[in-house]
């Protein structure tokens, strides 16, 4: 993703955005699933409604992302799969596209290393196979793939290394970009703080952006 084009998509995003953070199984999408996905719903700068879905993903969580997360094999036992809450999930994030139809594109996705969240739910999409019912020319019901998901991205950690210096957060993760804002939500690597803190780090470059790179 090209850095200045981000940069100028910040106003549009702000129009309307879906924020988005999951945490997982680990760090490769095929292989790996989700464990918790969260948005934040964003219109005329403010936030108008968050979401959030503990999944069980099927599959065994490890020490390490439990000690990460604080996310335990306990807590998601008796969770939604993903597949359960696709539907749900989808609706929100692409409100134009629900049912299968295509009167709109999606929204913007906003995330700090959006790509990250991005694959991960493209995966889990693929993964299941999900379909969506579609009426044909003749109002038979029939099934079909769900139209791809292909929203505009916008990610806040490639925006920040743009325009704030390394030497003031060391690595642009959001916990140091956050703190750089003094943002009121600090990440937590729990997907419902993280879209308020990714949030907080987007109206913080988009102030920047207003007066130029620092």
């Amino acid at each position: 993703m090209n850095s200045l084009a981000q940069i100028h998509r910040i106003p549009r995003a702000l129009e309307e955005c879906i924020i988005i953070d999951v945490e997982t199984t680990g760090l490769e999408p095929k292989n790996h699933r989700i464990i918790e996905v969260a948005t934040l719903t964003v219109r005329d700068a403010q936030p108008i409604n968050s979401q959030r879905w503990l999944l069980n993903p099927e599959d065994h969580i490890s020490e390490f992302i439990t000690d990460l997360t604080g996310i335990t094999n306990a807590h998601v036992a008796k969770c939604p799969t993903f597949r359960s809450v696709a539907e749900e999930i989808m609706s929100v994030l692409n409100p134009a596209g629900e049912h299968g139809s295509d009167t709109g594109q999606a929204p913007i996705l906003v995330g700090h290393n959006v790509a990250f969240d991005y694959s991960f739910l493209q995966h889990e999409l693929l993964r299941n196979e999900l379909h969506s019912p579609i009426n044909d020319a003749h109002g038979s019901g029939r099934e079909q793939l769900r139209a791809p998901y292909t929203p505009p991205l916008l990610c806040t950690a490639e925006i920040a290394r743009t325009l704030i210096p390394r030497s003031a957060v060391g690595r642009y993760r959001l916990a140091n970009v956050a703190a750089y804002f003094d943002a009121p939500h600090r990440p937590q690597h729990r997907a419902d703080v993280d879209v308020w803190a990714t949030f907080d780090v987007l109206c913080g470059l988009a102030a920047i952006a207003e007066g130029g790179p620092a």
